[in-house]
C-alpha cells in the first residue's frame, strides 16, 4: 500500500484521534521501550522467516493456521505497543490457540475435515449447523488439544506447561471479562475523589508485562507450531534460534 498523508478529517473526530494517539504511542513505546520493543520485532522475523514465500506455502488448515497465528501475533504487537493492555492479551489468546489448532490438525489429519465443515452451506439447517459446531467443539476440546501439545516428542510436558501458563494468562488479563482485565486499568484520581478507567498505559508496569507477555506468547506459539512445519523451522534457522533464546532444543 502507498504510504499517503492524513487525510481531510483525519483526527477530527473521537475515534481517529484515538487511533493517532495510539500510532504516536508505539512511536514513543519503540523510543523509550526498546529493549522490550526489539523483542517483539525478533519474535515477528521468526514467523516471517518460517513463513517464507506465504502464497506458494500449501493451502491447509495447518499453514492457514500458522498465517493467522502470526497475525493475531502482530496485532497483540499493535495493542501492546500502543498500552492497550487489555486488547493484547485477547489477541495472545488468538495467537497460541490458531498454533495449537495448526498442530493438532497435523498430527489428527482427520480433524481438518471436521474443522473445515464447520463452515456449512447456506441452505443448511438450523441442526445441521449445530451439529458442525458441536462436532468441532469436541474435536478442539482443551483436553484434546493439551494432549496434542503433550504428546510433543522430547519437550511435550514443558511446553504443555508453557502454553497453558500463558493461555491462562491470556484469559485473565484480557480475553474474557473477568475482574483481572475489566478492573486493571482502574487507578485512583490524584485528588482522590474517585477512580478513573485507563485504556492505554505508558511506561508503567502494566505496559510493560503486556510487551512481554506477547513476546513470549509469539515464541510459545512458535515452538508448537515447530512440530508441524519442522522442515521450514530448520531450513530458515528459527529452529536454531527458538533453541537459543528459549529453552529446549530443537526436534
Amino acid at each position: 500500500m502507498e504510504k499517503m498523508s492524513k487525510p481531510p478529517g483525519w483526527g477530527t473526530d473521537s475515534l481517529t484521534a484515538f487511533l493517532e494517539d495510539s500510532y504516536l504511542q508505539q512511536l514513543a513505546t519503540f523510543a523509550h521501550m526498546n529493549d522490550e520493543f526489539q523483542a517483539l520485532i525478533r519474535v515477528d522475523n521468526w514467523f516471517v522467516r518460517v513463513r517464507g514465500d506465504s502464497p506458494r506455502l500449501p493451502s491447509t488448515p495447518p499453514t492457514i493456521l500458522l498465517v493467522r497465528s502470526h497475525s493475531a501475533y502482530i496485532a497483540a504487537c499493535e495493542s501492546a505497543a500502543a498500552g492497550r493492555v487489555v486488547e493484547a492479551f485477547v489477541q495472545n489468546r488468538v495467537c497460541l490457540e490458531c498454533a495449537a489448532y495448526s498442530l493438532h490438525i497435523h498430527k489428527n489429519p482427520k480433524s481438518g475435515a471436521t474443522w473445515l465443515e464447520r463452515v456449512t452451506h447456506p441452505e443448511a439447517t438450523v441442526a445441521e449447523k449445530k451439529m458442525a459446531g458441536n462436532a468441532v467443539r469436541k474435536e478442539f476440546a482443551v483436553k484434546k488439544i493439551r494432549s496434542t501439545i503433550r504428546n510433543v516428542k522430547e519437550v511435550g510436558r514443558w511446553l504443555e506447561k508453557n502454553f497453558v501458563g500463558l493461555y491462562e494468562l491470556a484469559i485473565e488479563f484480557g480475553a474474557h471479562p473477568n475482574p483481572q482485565s475489566a478492573m486493571s486499568s482502574l487507578v485512583p484520581l490524584e485528588d482522590n475523589t474517585g477512580i478513573r478507567l485507563i485504556t492505554r498505559h505508558c511506561g508503567d508496569t502494566a505496559h510493560k508485562f503486556a510487551l512481554a507477555s506477547t513476546a513470549e506468547s509469539g515464541i510459545c506459539a512458535l515452538q508448537v507450531l515447530q512440530e508441524a512445519f519442522r522442515k521450514q523451522f530448520k531450513g530458515s534457522g528459527v529452529s536454531a534460534d527458538l533453541r537459543k533464546y528459549s529453552g529446549p532444543p530443537d526436534r
